[in-house]
């Protein structure tokens, strides 16, 4: 939970993503859920009404929090503070600039204030084979591959299996 709720950290553009699209995608499912349990031909009570407004108020203001939060680890990961956030409030440029930035701009790939740099694992990997391969090292995991291959004396033909007719 703390991964959508907590401000403090950082957030690859995958995950910037993935919470970004799947908020509204659950906001409107529950909608759809909550609005599909009202009888057509009653008009709904008093309870009922109020139960809805508090599950849909509750479900938005989760789903913002959530998206500022994924906003705010989104702006750590490139070095600016979480404050940035705020330009999506400029009419017209600042929504367009945010996706932009926080969408599609590379975070820093070093350790900043805000926390450790992320590591996928095969970053590591591929930076031990380079360093294998400036040694001159093969990799840990390689085996020298040795094939024998017969008739290497005498050429192959292009066509047919190579008898005389």
């Amino acid at each position: 939970m703390d991964f959508l709720v907590s401000p403090n950290g950082r957030f690859s553009r995958w995950q910037y993503w993935f919470v970004v699209l799947t908020m509204p995608s659950l906001q409107t499912g529950l909608l759809i859920f909550v609005v599909s349990l009202y009888d057509r031909t009653d008009p709904p009570s008093l309870a009922t009404l109020v139960f809805t407004g508090l599950v849909m108020i509750t479900t938005i203001l989760f789903a913002t929090w959530s998206c500022i939060c994924a906003t705010m680890k989104r702006y750590h990961d490139m070095g600016m503070s979480g404050w940035w956030w705020v330009v999506a409030f400029i009419p017209i440029v600042g929504p367009i600039w945010q996706v932009i930035e926080c969408g599609f701009v590379s975070g820093e790939d070093i350790d900043n204030a805000y926390g450790p740099a992320r590591s996928t694992g095969i970053e590591d990997e591929i930076a031990q084979l380079r360093a294998n391969r400036d040694l001159g090292m093969p990799p840990a995991h390689a085996e020298p591959v040795t094939r024998k291959r017969e008739f290497e004396s005498a050429p192959r033909p292009l066509f047919g299996n190579g008898s005389k007719a």
